[in-house]
């Protein structure tokens, strides 16, 4: 009930902003970079500068505080989680930077994330019933649970290809370390 409470919360951002479905195929066969948290992205974190300007970049929430501390700037951030703490991961990103990065989300989370959030948003939609019932069509993508899940099927519906994956770990070779440097495990 937490997700329906919040699509009532977000109803006026659902209703003013560009849904997904715009988005459909518009970057057929361009090169993709989805930056996760694992710990692999402390790695190869300077190889992602080459990558600027070559490619459509996306990020999980909870990246675009380290990507940003290493002065790389992705085109979106994927947001998920039904967290109030997702918008303490954007407060710390200078609105100045923020201002050319499209938060691609779903409206299950909190209200709180999309009043901190001054860049432009894109409206994502899970298949879930209660999107149907608003009558607003945005563009349903059928996502897992995680940021990085939303981040790459956005990806896939804007034509993107190949898709490379970076810091999105299967296994960590230690239980002490999960996420790459400076990022939060919260989503």
């Amino acid at each position: 009930m937490i997700g329906v409470a919040n699509i009532m919360g977000n109803l006026k951002t659902i209703i003013k902003n560009p849904g997904i479905k715009q988005a459909f195929g518009a970057f057929k066969n361009i090169p993709a970079i989805l930056v996760s948290t694992g710990p692999s992205l402390d790695r190869n974190i300077h190889e992602l500068h080459k990558a600027i300007g070559k490619c459509v970049m996306i990020c999980a929430d909870s990246a675009l505080r380290v990507l940003y501390s290493h002065g790389i700037k992705p085109h979106l951030v994927a947001s998920i989680e039904r967290l109030d703490e997702v918008a303490d991961l954007f407060t710390p990103i200078p609105e100045e930077w923020r201002k050319d990065i499209w938060l691609a989300a779903t409206p299950v989370i909190m209200p709180r994330v999309y009043q901190v959030w001054t860049g432009p948003t894109v409206i994502v939609y899970r298949p879930f019933a209660h999107f149907d019932w608003l009558g607003i069509p945005k563009g349903t993508l059928h996502t897992g649970p995680s940021c990085s899940n939303l981040a790459f099927k956005v990806l896939e519906a804007m034509g993107c290809n190949p898709i490379i994956l970076v810091g999105q770990d299967c296994s960590f070779p230690s239980v002490e370390k999960t996420h790459a440097e400076g990022a939060s495990g919260i989503t």
